[in-house]
């Protein structure tokens, strides 16, 4: 007997120290199962910490029996103990593993422990951490079928499937299996047999029709039971889904399911499920699955490891074709504490855990035994441990349900190509420019792209011009429109789209990724990522359409963005389509026909307030439309389900999405408001908005709608009745919405205590985030000297806001500061833009909303003509992308850098003023994507190569890589900068991908270093002489003038070096501050030679010119001076 043992479960974290591993007093308190304990504080997802899970359970008589715990996942490096003794282990956190506990139990009551050890970094995404998947209890008696040990395999035949069947017994002396494989009621196969350690057997079915074949149009499903008898009665039993199905894959065409080509239009997807984190849920995976099959996908790739049970069951059922994959890394860590610690000794275990569980689901096409594995790279053993892991699976499925894979990123190179050949078939990364050189190299090869177009996108934010790349934003967003790229080298959807589907040698690919998932946020570094087209909570990203556009029948049209910005602005319309001609509305008014290319049109427009309309025809004649309207303020909230009912088991769940209505009923997109929920005759277990930026906890009854939504996770109890959901928020009307919960079987063994009710301190109205902020400018679009100013006025929305605080800057089209103007903020309500140079810019107005990075960004684009070239300042960070020279068009990338290329290695910056003192040292921001590999440049005076130029130095670049992370080297000159320079950077040329994010030139501290009086700004008087870096012979009357002496750190002491040729001469300093004039005196004895004398000076802090005054009677020779700081 198999049943769940989820219920009555006590948890407690620890400290992750192995000397108290024994030391089990800790504060425990019940949870249910699957749990993840770093789901439930959002600000620290990846802490080091011990799980400790402790149940007591009445076993009752155990003598005779074979009594075994099941677990399906625990997350991980895990000891499990039965009254205090180790009963078994388990280090990989997503493999299945069974632990005997028959010898170690007694009669009555027993205690189980497991400890699960948590130590971070152990991947590079989210793993969530303890027992997040089910567990089972599984007592029988001494003789019993193995786990995981019935095997199912079909061939085609020209009438039919021959099918082949085995099953493994322990102890199966004078034991008989009987095999009955079925649909519903019709019996198509029964047999029994005597029973052996492993038992075979094999038939073919003939009668069968389209009903019974398993395909992705058509799940059917059948069953297959197998019965152990002892004399004549069944003492264990195992029953399962099947599928009848034949898939092949051929090197000119790709894949074949049942003699049918079938292009893989496929996902990578994680196992997290966003606020649930790794605590596996059916309902919110079938819901994910779903929301995947709408989209037109047809296969998963579950990276990078193996899926919850339940999973594959879905998989099944749904008609899901399933790329099982095992491992993200070999012997060779990616980070610190990951599995590759346990590789050596556990991938054999782990491999056959995974792939007996799942060698029987139709779904299953592939066998991926690794992704971007390091070690296919350096070293020939990467082929050995190929070959093994290979090897590993035909062992546990010989007769190749499956064909087993490599996700690889190194294919260019010999090493991951010679692994190729040890696999069946050859998986490519984001190396799409391969397929068809590779397949005339190998005509065998079988390609499929397993990771293609890491596109990064935000629900419902919309980064303008369409045109631009956009890599980095203030408001760590990245633009649903399309245009914010990963990574320089990353192809847009629509590139990648029409190569999968144009190219006969590659099978199909699997886009990064399908939903997002928490962890990996590149390009930025907040909560979780932001490549697929669902949100952490299921809501559905606009490239949502664009790939149902591609991939499915279903007539699509979809516009956006959203219709609310500022008056004039421009915005870019970009409508998805699968149906033909679409043709633009404005207010009624025609904006023309497009025709969209690989499922998009795009127009730009100014705002005006009021609607926006498509409308595309079909070739049968039935118009089709979508439109966006203008909105204000949220005044009612809005709830809406999933589905109106939910099965009464305890399981299931309702999920509610949340958003609001403006006074008028129109949806308000761009809505921020804190919607609080109760929930009663249910369970709220999570509350998620899929922003990656918002560290509010899952796990509390309030939240922020991010684009105007948010999504409620509710939980069924085992009773019928109904489940109430009330919603309210600061000057909202509230909503209330009512599921039916339907009577269902109530499993046993399952858990139904979490209730989440805490509002983490929140109250109504103590947080109104700004929805908008509205511009209004005075002026047109362009500015020149005649008319340089133009004054913008500002609105917030809501008026209540709670956060009120804006921030102004002046960017370029890709979002990063520039110096092309200026802004400043009045006190009434608005702010003046002031042209410096040409070009165009973006007047940026942001506001955080108490985050701590802006969440709402309001802009307005100009343009400034007849101003020239602006003033690079070098003491503040030069981001690469505002260069002015260079030898081409440089391509922008991550933070503003520019990619720097064996033909385009030149930047310039004119007009870079040092100022009078200058500078000797610099720094240099760049991602080295080679790795160690060090490199030269040259900084120049002037372009190189010009007559006038001159070589300002030659430096080596070299540090440690970091992904996606810029590297800073310093460095020091020769002789100082002094003055308004054009500098330019010049690079090796090289095969190295470099980018270059700028630089930084540290200003000398004038005020606290040495200085030679001869370098004074001005100088003049009676008397003196300038004597290389002294002055000499001063008499009467002379003053030395010292400028821009900056006191950041205040005044201490003076030391004064130089020479009298009389017995005192007294030095008047001055000290010229904004609030006045300090002057002290300093008396120089005679001393014959050169001397040092010091004295102590008030705290003087701030700008300063100081000044030098020698009256009549001085005859003095004067060196150096120097200034301390003053002590704290």
């Amino acid at each position: 007997m198999k049943t769940l043992f989820n219920n009555v479960w006590s948890f407690a974290k620890t400290k992750a120290d192995d000397s108290l591993e024994n030391d089990w007093n800790a504060d425990y308190k019940a949870v249910d199962i699957p749990h993840d304990w770093l789901i439930y504080n959002a600000k620290d997802l990846y802490e080091t910490s011990f799980g400790r899970y402790v149940k007591t359970f009445d076993f009752g008589k155990v003598s005779g029996k074979s009594i075994r715990l099941y677990f399906e996942g625990v997350y991980m490096d895990c000891t499990v103990y039965v009254n205090g003794e180790v009963a078994g282990e388990n280090k990989y956190g997503y493999s299945t593993f069974e632990v005997d506990l028959t010898d170690k139990l007694h009669d009555g009551e027993n205690e189980i422990k497991v400890l699960v050890r948590h130590r971070s970094p152990n991947s590079r995404w989210y793993s969530g951490a303890g027992i997040f998947r089910d567990i089972y209890l599984i007592v029988t008696e001494k003789s019993y079928l193995a786990t995981d040990g019935v095997y199912f395999h079909t061939d085609k035949t020209a009438d039919g499937f021959d099918v082949k069947l085995s099953a493994e017994v322990v102890n199966p002396d004078g034991l008989t299996i009987e095999f009955t494989l079925s649909k519903d009621d019709d019996i198509l196969y029964n047999a029994e047999i005597s029973a052996e350690t492993v038992t075979e057997t094999a038939f073919s079915l003939t009668d069968i029709s389209d009903d019974h074949i398993w395909d992705i149009d058509s799940p059917n499903l059948l069953t297959l039971s197998v019965a152990l008898k002892k004399d004549g009665k069944v003492i264990n039993s195992n029953t399962q889904k099947v599928g009848l199905r034949e898939i092949e894959y051929k090197p000119d065409s790709g894949f074949y399911l049942n003699g049918r080509h079938i292009k893989l239009n496929g996902v990578c997807l994680h196992h997290d499920l966003g606020c649930l984190g790794a605590a596996f849920n059916k309902s919110a995976a079938r819901r994910q699955l779903q929301s995947m099959l709408d989209m037109g996908v047809n296969s998963v790739r579950t990276s990078h490891n193996p899926p919850a049970k339940a999973f594959m069951e879905l998989c099944d059922e749904m008609g899901m074709l399933v790329d099982s994959e095992a491992f993200d890394m070999w012997e060779r860590p990616k980070t610190e504490f990951d599995y590759a610690r346990f590789f050596d000794e556990w991938h054999e275990k782990d491999v056959a855990s995974w792939i007996r569980r799942d060698r029987n689901h139709p779904s299953v096409i592939m066998w991926s035994v690794g992704n971007e594995i390091y070690d296919t790279h350096v070293s020939p053993r990467g082929c050995e441990v190929a070959k093994m892991l290979h090897t590993a699976v035909r062992k546990s499925d010989p007769l190749c349900n499956a064909p087993t894979t490599i996700g690889s990123n190194y294919m260019p190179w010999e090493g991951a190509q010679n692994c190729a050949e040890q696999v069946d078939l050859v998986g490519y990364n984001y190396l799409e420019r391969l397929y068809e050189p590779h397949h005339k190299e190998h005509p065998d090869w079988k390609i499929y792209g397993s990771e293609t177009t890491a596109g990064v996108k935000s629900r419902g934010v919309y980064h303008f011009p369409l045109g631009t790349a956009f890599l980095t934003h203030p408001d760590m967003q990245c633009s649903s429109l399309g245009n914010c790229r990963a990574g320089a080298s990353a192809d847009t959807a629509q590139k990648i789209i029409a190569l999968n589907r144009d190219i006969d040698v590659c099978a199909g690919m699997y886009i990064w990724t399908g939903s997002d998932y928490i962890g990996e946020p590149s390009p930025y570094s907040t909560k979780n990522a932001y490549y697929g087209s669902i949100d952490t909570a299921g809501l559905r990203k606009d490239s949502f359409y664009l790939y149902q556009s591609a991939w499915t029948d279903k007539p699509v049209l979809h516009l956006m963005p959203y219709w609310d910005f500022n008056e004039g602005q421009l915005i870019d319309v970009v409508a998805y389509t699968n149906i033909g001609d679409v043709e633009l509305f404005v207010n009624g008014r025609s904006c023309g026909v497009k025709h969209p290319e690989e499922y998009t049109v795009n127009w730009q427009i100014p705002y005006e307030k009021g609607e926006i309309r498509v409308k595309a025809t079909a070739a049968d004649g039935t118009v089709y439309e979508d439109v966006k309207r203008s909105f204000g303020d949220s005044a009612k909230i809005v709830l809406s389900a999933y589905s109106d009912t939910v099965k009464a088991d305890g399981e299931d769940l309702a999920f509610i999405t949340v958003s609001t209505v403006d006074m008028d009923g129109n949806p308000v997109e761009n809505a921020r408001d804190r919607i609080f929920l109760t929930v009663e005759g249910g369970r709220l277990v999570g509350f998620d908005n899929g922003d990656s930026t918002d560290y509010d906890n899952y796990k509390s009854a309030n939240r922020r709608l991010f684009s105007g939504k948010a999504v409620a996770y509710i939980s069924a109890d085992t009773s019928e009745g109904e489940i109430t959901v009330t919603a309210t928020g600061e000057n909202l009307e509230k909503s209330v919405i009512t599921i039916k919960k339907v009577k269902s079987d109530i499993i046993n063994g399952i858990s139904t205590l979490e209730n989440i009710t805490d509002n983490d301190g929140y109250t109504i109205g103590s947080d109104v985030p700004i929805r908008k902020i509205e511009l209004k400018r005075s002026t047109g679009i362009e500015l020149t000297p005649d008319n340089n100013d133009c004054t913008v006025v500002y609105t917030i929305f809501p008026a209540n806001a709670t956060h009120g605080t804006l921030q102004w800057s002046i960017v370029t089209a890709s979002g990063i500061e520039t110096n092309l103007a200026t802004v400043t903020e009045s006190n009434n309500h608005s702010a003046v833009v002031h042209a410096n140079g040409d070009g165009t810019f973006r007047l940026r107005c942001s506001a955080d909303n108490g985050s701590e990075f802006p969440q709402i960004l309001s802009e307005y684009e100009f343009t400034a003509n007849g101003f020239g070239q602006p003033i690079f300042d070098p003491y503040t960070f030069v981001t690469a992308c505002l260069y002015s020279d260079s030898v081409s068009l440089m391509d922008e990338v991550r933070c503003g850098g520019v990619s720097i290329t064996a033909d385009n290695n030149i930047v310039g910056f004119k007009k870079t003023d040092f100022g009078k003192y200058g500078t000797d040292e610099f720094l240099v921001r760049i991602i080295n994507w080679h790795k160690d590999c060090p490199f030269g440049f040259r900084l120049w005076e002037g372009c190189p190569g010009a007559e006038s130029s001159a070589l300002i130095g030659e430096f080596t670049y070299q540090a440690n890589f970091e992904w996606q992370t810029y590297k800073d080297n310093h460095y020091k000159l020769s002789s100082r900068l002094t003055g308004e320079k054009d500098i330019y950077f010049e690079f090796d040329k090289t095969d190295l991908r470099i980018d270059f994010g700028g630089f930084l030139f540290t200003p000398r501290q004038k005020a606290y270093e040495r200085l030679n009086s001869a370098d004074c700004d001005l100088i003049h008087g009676d008397t003196y002489t300038a004597d290389g870096t002294s002055v000499k012979g001063i008499g009467n009357n002379v003053f030395l003038d010292f400028d821009d002496m900056d006191f950041d750190k205040g005044t201490s002491l003076i030391r004064i070096h130089g020479m009298t040729r009389h017995d005192n001469d007294s030095i008047h300093v001055h000290f010229h501050t904004d609030s006045g004039r300090i002057e002290e005196i300093i008396e120089f004895p005679g001393s014959g030679m050169p001397i040092t004398v010091s004295h102590r000076l008030p705290d003087i802090r701030g700008k300063v010119k100081v000044e030098f005054r020698f009256l009549p009677g001085c005859d003095f020779d004067f060196d150096w001076f120097e200034i301390e700081p003053a002590i704290d």
